[in-house]
This record gives C-alpha cells, sequence and structure tokens, in this order.
C-alpha cells in the first residue's frame, strides 16, 4: 500500500511542477508577444495553470524541500500574471 501511496504522491507533486512550469512558460510568452491574441491567449493559459495549481496544491502531502521549491514558483508565476495585469 505505501508503493501505491508514494508514486501517486510522486505523480501529484509533478503535476503540480508541471503547471508552475506550463504557466511561466505561457507568461513569459505573453510579456514577450506583440501580438494581442497572442498575448491574451497566453495569458488566459498562464492564469488557467495558475488557478490549478491552487486548486490542488494541498491535495499531496511533500516535503518541506518540496514546498518550498513549489512556493518559490507559484510566486514566480503570480508576479508575471500580475506584470499581465492579472488580479490575484
Amino acid at each position: 500500500m505505501s508503493d501505491q501511496f508514494d508514486i501517486t504522491q510522486a505523480v501529484s507533486l509533478d503535476f503540480l511542477r508541471t503547471e508552475l512550469e506550463t504557466g511561466m512558460t505561457f507568461a513569459k510568452v505573453a510579456l514577450s508577444a506583440n501580438n494581442e491574441d497572442k498575448i491574451r491567449r497566453n495569458q488566459l493559459n498562464a492564469r488557467k495553470a495558475y488557478d490549478s495549481f491552487q486548486r490542488y496544491k494541498s491535495r499531496p502531502p511533500v516535503s518541506d524541500a518540496d514546498a518550498e521549491e513549489l512556493k518559490a514558483k507559484a510566486v514566480e508565476l503570480k508576479k508575471l500574471l500580475i506584470k499581465l495585469g492579472e488580479t490575484l
């Protein structure tokens, strides 16, 4: 049973990391784009990733180091979203 829990925890942690990293990528693309449609599309995708992280962040029990890593990435994504005009 512990092995299944460990696998689930690892997959959940990977999901959260991926959401944050994907969100940061979308936000950076939006910040560097010149086309309004491209900016808006990427901004929306970045916000979706941030919201998804917020929704699921408390589900997997994570180590202190993992929690700090996720927190730092979430703060970075939040700063990028604020630059894009999002209110969080």
